[in-house]
């Protein structure tokens, strides 16, 4: 099965890398761990649910819940600014907000992540696209907890972002070839050292074990500049 995994995902990084108008998500929601203990409700402008009976499972209707929207994100929003600047957040597309609901436990028993509310901290977690160049989307969350602090750990970089060099993802992985002189693959959008970068692996054979590989970090502001590391992966067939 791990062979199995390990093959479907090579697979999906040579149709990523053939398909010119391919679409990139990267970065992670690490917000999600505070509120999937929690009995929370989704909305978004994009809801599956349109009724004013919530459903557990979809996204149900912002307008349900316009105040505490508008209130949450401007919270989040003073915070971006007062980390960052104005690119960041211009850039930034809403995607969706949890809410949890304390009296609503019993709608979530039969849900497969269970309810444990010894874990549960969050009271609001908000989800935005960071999306600086066509066809990206870096993933952006924040957690509230009940005295509307955010209790997330920031994964952008702090004080200026200078403005991303308008590319494609093909012409990144043209450049991670010219660069590193061989095939390139796992594109993601990475921060290192306080600064945004496109980072790749070279495409090699994977041994059983510890495999030694070179990895590239372009500066997104400046796709001249780049950086080589070298990486440990381990893979298990």
């Amino acid at each position: 099965m791990k062979y199995l995994l390990l093959f479907i995902g090579v697979i999906f990084s040579n149709i990523s890398y053939s398909q010119c108008g391919a679409k990139l998500l990267t970065g992670t929601f690490d917000n999600v761990r505070f509120i999937l203990p929690c009995p929370a409700f989704q909305y978004s402008f994009t809801p599956h649910n349109n009724e004013i009976e919530l459903n557990v499972l979809n996204h149900n209707n912002i307008d349900l819940v316009k105040e505490e929207f508008l209130n949450v994100e401007s919270i989040v929003r003073q915070h971006i600014l007062n980390k960052t600047t104005n690119y960041f957040l211009d850039n930034l597309k809403f995607y969706s907000l949890d809410i949890v609901s304390m009296d609503r436990i019993d709608d979530f028993k039969h849900r497969i992540s269970s309810i444990d509310m010894k874990h549960c901290s969050a009271k609001y977690s908000i989800y935005y696209y960071f999306e600086p160049i066509k066809n990206v989307k870096y993933c952006v969350g924040f957690t509230l907890d009940n005295t509307m602090r955010i209790i997330t750990t920031d994964n952008f970089p702090h004080g200026n972002i200078e403005h991303f060099q308008q590319t494609t993802i093909c012409e990144i992985y043209d450049l991670g070839t010219k660069y590193l002189k061989i095939p390139t693959e796992d594109l993601k959008l990475i921060v290192y050292n306080n600064k945004f970068y496109w980072s790749l692996i070279e495409k090699i054979n994977y041994t059983q074990g510890r495999n030694q590989v070179q990895k590239l970090l372009i500066e997104t502001a400046n796709l001249n500049n780049y950086l080589t590391l070298s990486e440990e992966v381990y893979v298990d067939f």
